[in-house]
């Protein structure tokens, strides 16, 4: 069985970095970030709340 691992290119300011992380799928890192905006959103409502 093949090795899961996902490439990862980062591009900001015309800088860009490449990253391969191993023992990950693209299912679990897509879960991941998926899971990250969620919370991000979640606080942002929070602080509009807060106001």
């Amino acid at each position: 069985m093949a090795e899961k691992s996902v490439r990862v290119t980062i591009s900001k300011d015309n800088e860009t970095t490449e990253l391969t992380l191993r023992g990950v799928s693209a299912k679990e890192i897509e879960e991941m970030f998926f899971a990250e905006n969620a919370v991000q959103k979640q606080m942002k409502s929070c602080e509009k709340k807060g106001r």
